[in-house]
């Protein structure tokens, strides 16, 4: 069964929004996916070649996980820097949300990994804080009995 593992290092940026410049002329409202999305296809066209594998073609199963640096705020000053506050969020509950993470990975890796990313039937999302900033990507080729059930 197919399946491939990469991971991109730096900041996760957020997909998706878009704004008008002029008529005709849609850009995205995050100045900084562009060059996130350069360094998810970069990584991508790595894990596509070593070992060689040609485009997936048929129904996928993939694995996103962020990880995103706590802010400074939620740790302890003092005899106690370093430490986290009693009231620091174990996950990141802010902004961007998980989905638009995704939708940058997702187009990024299409003609490279994929297709179209219409071909991911399951789809697994998390968001930590972690350092480094991160995104790991398991692309698992899909296969389905004649029940519907399906095996990775």
């Amino acid at each position: 069964m197919t399946r491939v593992v990469f991971t991109v290092h730096g900041r996760p940026e957020p997909g998706g929004s878009k704004r008008s410049v002029g008529p005709g002329k849609i850009i995205d409202a995050n100045k900084k996916v562009g060059p996130w999305r350069d360094s998810v296809a970069a990584a991508a066209i790595l894990a596509m070649q070593e070992p060689a594998v040609p485009l997936m073609l048929g129904p996928l199963g993939v694995s996103f996980t962020f990880y995103v640096r706590r802010p400074q705020a939620h740790y302890r000053t003092g005899a106690h820097s370093g430490e986290l506050k009693p009231s620091a969020p174990q996950r990141p509950v802010t902004r961007p949300d998980v989905t638009k993470l995704v939708r940058a990975v997702e187009d990024a890796c299409t003609s490279i990994v994929w297709r179209d990313d219409s071909q991911i039937v399951t789809q697994v999302c998390r968001k930590f804080y972690g350092e480094p900033e991160r995104c790991e990507v398991i692309v698992q080729a899909m296969t389905f009995n004649q029940n519907g059930g399906s095996s990775a």
